[in-house]
């Protein structure tokens, strides 16, 4: 087992563990300087793929509008997909097809965690979609067939 963070043991999974279908549990960010807040005011929704093939989709929205906030302000999708790997703890996509264009091309780096629960955490350092730098993070839960 890995260390303890938040009272949870997590360990860096072996990419067979993350082959299958994926739900969003939790999606946080932490701008640099900031505190921890929901990506989206009122939640988010999301499915996440990885193919024994080597494959892999994401797909990202808020759970409804925010109409509180300008559009480009506030994307209300983000989906990619492309080729995934897993190397020394650390999930990488290498995007081919993106809703943000800049994203096409690039390799977007996510440390891997598998929780005690079956929980899958993502994180991520840098600017995310928001265009905010910081911290993101991802909790997944496994869709069961």
């Amino acid at each position: 087992r890995g260390p303890r963070r938040d009272g949870v043991s997590m360990t860096a999974p072996p990419a067979q563990q993350l082959v299958g279908a994926w739900r969003l549990a939790r999606y946080v960010v932490r701008p640099e300087g900031g505190e921890e807040a929901p990506r989206w005011p009122d939640g988010a929704l999301g499915l996440l793929h990885y193919g024994a093939d080597g494959r892999m989709s994401a797909h990202l929205s808020a759970a409804r509008a925010a109409e509180d906030l300008p559009r480009a302000q506030q994307p209300a999708y983000v989906g990619y997909a492309g080729p995934w790997r897993l190397v020394d703890g650390e999930v990488r996509h290498d995007v081919e097809i993106a809703s943000i264009p800049a994203w096409i091309g690039r390799t977007l780096t996510r440390e891997a965690q598998l929780m005690d629960n079956g929980t899958l955490r993502l994180t991520a350092h840098g600017t995310h979609s928001s265009g905010l730098g910081g911290m993101v993070q991802l909790d997944w839960r496994r869709i069961e067939v």
